[in-house]
């Protein structure tokens, strides 16, 4: 009986040390989570996360690369697979993802004004065409200030150390020039992600500690080795898909170039107890805004295979204690406060111009308002490329701004202009140089050259920064339009010209910004404006022209802003300008043989005040679909007329909505005083090829007429509406647009008008128009 006893005792002790230690070990076992690159595809990371904690199988370390990189250093950072999924398909990480900017924040300040260029090559100042190929393709501002503003923190509460990070957390560099794969396990977790996924050719690289990091999938795109030395796991789920993405286009340079360089060794999990995840989709690299079917296939795969996973895993933790330990997380990361800034890679000049722009007289700055000041600097085109970096002051608690600095080349030239159906051929040539120091300059010249168009203009701008800053600029511009008699082709001889418009003039401009994306600018300009015309359009080569000049001085003020995709045929945004001018001055008029009153005018004075207010907002219907809405209105208040109709109808405000309209002389869409109204219906057929319909009404207040003398009055036909149409086939080139238009202009004898052109028909501004 007693041995009995002994023997139950001795089986249930036992029984107790099995389940004591197989808890132990159940407690103890370790799962990493390995994250290879994959482009867009990535975004599978997402799904597959999201499926692991809504199954309560544990995520004990995470190692990833690229694209792995990022979703992995989202999640240590105490993002929920939730709201990594809600985040990434918002517009504005659409753009972190394409290298565009929010539109809030795409500051118009010093934006220089449209002109019609295609290229524009950058030289150093030996004008060596060595470096002339840029390095990355997308614009990485955006993405390296929120990962800044979003990581700083969380690498200060880790101690730069990812091994106390939310997750342990480990992701894979290539050093390129020692040919091999770099760890990182400390540091600013922004900086290493951001070296992890610098794609060749998408991303500008960067130096870490020295040393010029590219994308880790060169080396080690699935880094299941760092995973199993770093953190020796009990378990290892993998996701990978180095062969799912879209394989090399003949069209597509850059899927070329991922399929030469990223590493493709075997994929295997160095660990005994493995599972490799690979999703089920196919999208392009870039294709980020197919991310909603990346996540969806990094979910489904994943729960394929949960049952699984949980006999492998039968350790739990539920989504209830990692939703408390990840508030807990982020209730320990204080906010950002900026109380210095250091500034690398320039000279104390140009430190001194950029730590005005951030700081002005102020000691500290939230991260709110650092972003203001941020975009207002990096939008100055004298500043090629800025990487942030953020470090707490273990004093103070707060941060230290390091900016490393690259000034953009000192020369540039741009080469564009218009090439037409028409007798409108238009070459441009524009030449900059810019430099910083404590105050900001560039000088600039340029060149349009053709039959109808010909310009010149020379300026120098001074950029100065204080808590408001503001432009100087000094110009002098010639402008010469030579309309012709008809709608002539390109392949019929040129016909005489009836009105030749000339101006020349000089001036101050000041301008600032208003707000994030508006600019105020005020001014003073001399000049002078000479136009030759016949009064009849019954002219013969024998007869001479009526030549009319006016000078004087304009005094204007103006405000504008745009935030329009393209400088022609835009499809998105908005635009607004509102200018006031003011001119003083005489006018002079030698009469030709083809007017009526043969009288001279000699210095007569002239006075006029203008007001022009134009506007233009992009909707959008569906992806593939955008309307617009357009207004043009004039108000024109003077004593006088110019000497006869026609000089009066040259120098009047004109209603020009579409491309072409601007390479016409439209008698019947000139007035004082006019409202234009317009409509506009975008269908994109592809990414750069838009359908386009246009339709516009001109109503003039007081249409001016002429009386049998050729005289101009104000007419009592108060309102007579005029229609312009356009439709447009655009594709939208790298150099610039391609497009074949059918216009229609009502009141023209010939309203009719096709017109095939490549490039922009832009112009330098006028004098007095």
């Amino acid at each position: 009986m007693k041995h009995t006893l002994t023997t139950k005792k001795l089986r249930k002790t036992l029984l107790l040390l099995v389940l004591f230690l197989f808890s132990n070990f159940l407690r103890s076992q370790k799962v990493g989570v390995v994250l290879s690159g994959g482009g867009a595809l990535g975004y599978a990371h997402i799904g597959v996360l999201m499926a692991l904690e809504e199954n309560n199988i544990p995520i004990d370390y995470i190692a990833g690369t690229s694209a792995g990189a990022l979703v992995g250093s989202m999640y240590v950072a105490g993002w929920s697979p939730w709201v990594m999924d809600s985040l990434v398909m918002t517009e504005k990480y659409q753009l972190m993802s394409s290298g565009g900017i929010e539109y809030q924040f795409d500051h118009f300040f010093r934006k220089p004004e449209p002109e019609a260029s295609w290229i524009d090559v950058k030289l150093t100042k030996d004008l060596s065409l060595k470096k002339i190929v840029p390095t990355n393709f997308t614009d990485p501002v955006l993405l390296d200030y929120e990962s800044m503003a979003g990581y700083s923190n969380v690498s200060a509460e880790a101690g730069y150390n990812f091994d106390s990070l939310f997750v342990p957390f480990r992701c894979v560099a290539a050093d390129v020039q020692s040919k091999s794969p770099v760890i990182f396990k400390e540091g600013h977790l922004n900086q290493a992600v951001r070296a992890s996924m610098t794609y060749p050719g998408y991303l500008k690289p960067i130096k870490v500690n020295g040393r010029l990091m590219f994308d880790g999938g060169l080396y080690n795109n699935f880094p299941t080795d760092v995973m199993y030395d770093e953190f020796f796991p009990d378990i290892i789920i993998g996701v990978d898909f180095s062969d799912s993405t879209s394989g090399p286009d003949e069209d597509d340079v850059f899927s070329q170039i991922r399929s030469m360089i990223i590493d493709r060794d075997p994929t295997s999990i160095i660990c005994q107890n493995g599972v490799l995840i690979k999703p089920d989709e196919t999208i392009s690299i870039f294709g980020f805004d197919e991310g909603d079917k990346a996540i969806k296939a990094g979910y489904d795969a994943t729960i394929a295979i949960i049952d699984s996973l949980k006999m492998l895993i039968p350790r739990e933790v539920s989504k209830e204690e990692v939703a408390a330990k990840r508030a807990k997380y982020l209730q320990s990361l204080d906010p950002i406060i900026i109380e210095d800034v250091e500034i690398e890679g320039v000279n104390k000049n140009i430190a001194k111009y950029i730590e005005k722009s951030i700081f002005y007289n102020d000691n500290e700055l939230d991260l709110k308002t650092l972003k203001k000041r941020y975009f207002r600097l990096v939008s100055d085109s004298k500043l090629k490329f800025i990487y942030p970096l953020a470090k707490i002051n273990p004093e103070t608690g707060k941060y230290k701004l390091h900016l490393d600095v690259y000034t953009e080349k000192p020369f540039s030239v741009k080469f564009g202009g218009v090439i037409s159906s028409k007798p409108i051929n238009t070459g441009y040539v524009g030449l900059k140089y810019a430099r910083l120091g404590r105050v900001g300059f560039q000088a600039t010249g340029e060149s349009s050259f053709g039959k109808y168009y010909g310009s010149a203009k020379l300026a120098g701008q001074l950029d100065f920064n204080f808590k408001i800053p503001f432009s100087v600029e000094a110009f002098f511009t010639l402008n010469r339009f030579d309309y012709f008699k008809s709608f002539a082709t390109f392949f019929e001889e040129s016909k005489p010209s009836f009105i030749i418009e000339n101006d020349r003039y000089a001036g101050v401009n000041v301008f600032a910004p208003i707000d994030y994306f508006g600019r105020v600018e005020a001014g003073y300009s001399y000049g002078m404006i000479e136009n030759s015309y016949y009064q009849t359009s019954a002219f013969t080569p024998s007869d001479t022209s009526d030549v009319t000049d006016l000078t004087g001085s304009l005094f204007h003020l103006g405000y504008a802003q745009s935030s329009l995709n393209r400088k022609q045929f835009a499809s998105e945004g908005g635009a607004i300008s509102l200018k006031l001018n003011y001119f003083m001055g005489v006018e002079n008029t030698t009469p030709g043989s083809t007017a009526v009153l043969t009288i001279p005018t000699n210095q007569r004075e002239q006075e006029f005040f203008n007001a022009r207010l134009k506007a233009q907002k992009y909707f959008d219907i569906g992806q593939t679909l955008h309307y617009g809405l357009s207004f043009d209105g004039s108000f024109y208040f003077t004593e006088k007329f110019l000497d006869n109709y026609t000089a009066t109808i040259i120098n009047s405000p004109i209603f020009q909505p579409i491309p072409e309209s601007r390479s016409l002389f439209l008698q019947n869409y000139a007035s004082h005083n006019f409202v234009g109204l317009g409509t506009q219906l975008i269908y994109n057929i592809s990414d750069n090829i838009d359908l386009r319909g246009e339709g516009y009404a001109f109503v003039p207040f007081y249409r001016i007429d002429k009386n049998k003398y050729n005289q101009p009055f104000y007419s009592n036909d108060l309102y007579n509406i005029s229609w312009i149409g356009s439709g447009n086939l655009i594709y939208h080139s790298p150099l610039g647009p391609l497009g074949a238009s059918l216009n229609y202009y009502q009141g023209k004898d010939r309203p009719w008008s096709f017109l095939v052109t490549f490039g922009y028909i832009l112009h330098n501004k006028r004098f007095l128009k």
